[in-house]
């Protein structure tokens, strides 16, 4: 699948971007469009654009700011002319929204170099609202305090503190970073992300990879991909054919998960709960040896590892094991139910 997206990506992109690596062609002509509206403060900037990059800072004026470049480049001067004048921006101005569309008009095809970008810088206010899809390009963002709405296809992102509602789609997104989000909804789909910090997210996966580094919540459905958590207090997976890697966990877990690997590397001293259902999966679980819990496990055909927890007693019938004891004293527990698969446990 991967291969497969790399072929589609790459014969996307050639014939408009892959030569401003390259030779841009013979001839180069730009335009640029300037237009700056006073909104009111907590005012939206929507913006859809393709082939290019958008660049956004904030200010603390009642001020929407669009500086858009276009450049188009080629080897045929009388093909660049009329791809220039092809290109528009439809901007529409209201005290609470300022909305801008690329629009693309119709040139001929023609042979050799061709080449062409939007880019948009936006300068808005510091209250003020941010809906943005872009294809085929870069999403730079800095700290945003104000609701967030994001749609990238093919291209990076990269976003500083935000503080405000965010939702995020990505699809064939290679790199992605947050430093920081409070709450987030995400849609990822064959693409990468990492969160360094966050209060709750929501994510809706496919094909993808998400490292979240440090913070509370996380909810994640998915199939096919990784979910890391290094630090993280309550955890909710469902999905299929999955990595899951957990560093440490101090509150509770629930993976229902099949034909999956996952590691949880360390329950630590203030962890509560944890339930694993998983059919052809393979588990492996530290805990720390001070903290006492119930133990609950049962499969068919499924190999359990216990030696670092000992005294708990296995009844099997026929195919069937299951486990049922205590580690210690304590009120934490464990519960593990899978068939075809295999649970082990260490001691940290």
């Amino acid at each position: 699948m991967k291969l497969l997206f790399k072929i589609l990506f790459i014969g996307v992109l050639v014939p408009q971007l892959l030569n401003a690596n390259g030779d841009p062609g013979r001839y180069s002509k730009q335009k640029q469009i300037a237009k700056a509206f006073v909104v009111n403060p907590d005012a939206v900037t929507q913006i859809e654009t393709k082939y290019g990059n958008i660049y956004v800072t904030t200010w603390n004026e009642d001020k929407i700011q669009l500086d858009i470049s276009i450049k188009v480049s080629g080897d045929d001067e009388k093909w660049v002319t009329e791809k220039l004048n092809s290109i528009d921006v439809d901007i529409k101005a209201l005290k609470n929204l300022v909305s801008a569309e690329t629009k693309f008009g119709t040139t001929r095809v023609i042979k050799g170099t061709s080449w062409f970008e939007i880019n948009y810088t936006l300068h808005v206010p510091t209250q003020g609202g941010l809906k943005l899809q872009q294809k085929f390009g870069n999403i730079i963002l800095p700290d945003l305090s104000a609701t967030t709405k994001i749609e990238l296809e093919f291209g990076n992102f990269e976003s500083g503190n935000l503080t405000g509602p965010t939702d995020l789609s990505l699809k064939y997104s290679d790199k992605a970073f947050i430093k920081s989000v409070r709450t987030c909804n995400l849609e990822a789909k064959y693409s990468k992300l990492t969160v360094e910090s966050y209060d709750a997210l929501k994510i809706d996966s496919g094909y993808s990879d998400i490292v979240a580094i440090n913070g509370t919540n996380v909810k994640f459905n998915g199939n096919y991909g990784s979910i890391s958590c290094e630090n993280v207090e309550a955890l909710a997976v469902d999905g299929n054919y999955l990595k899951i890697n957990v560093g440490a966990m101090t509150g509770s877990c629930r993976i229902a998960s099949d034909y999956s690997k996952i590691k949880i590397s360390a329950l630590k001293n203030d962890w509560g709960a944890l339930a694993i259902d998983g059919n052809y999966s393979n588990s492996d679980i530290g805990f720390t040896p001070n903290r006492g819990f119930i133990l609950q496990a049962e499969g068919n055909y499924s190999r359990f590892n216990l030696d670092d927890i000992p005294n708990i007693p296995a009844k099997k019938t026929g195919n069937h094991v299951s486990y049922n004891g205590s580690y210690k004293d304590g009120n934490a527990a464990i519960r593990v139910n899978g068939n075809y698969g295999s649970v082990k446990f260490h001691k940290l």
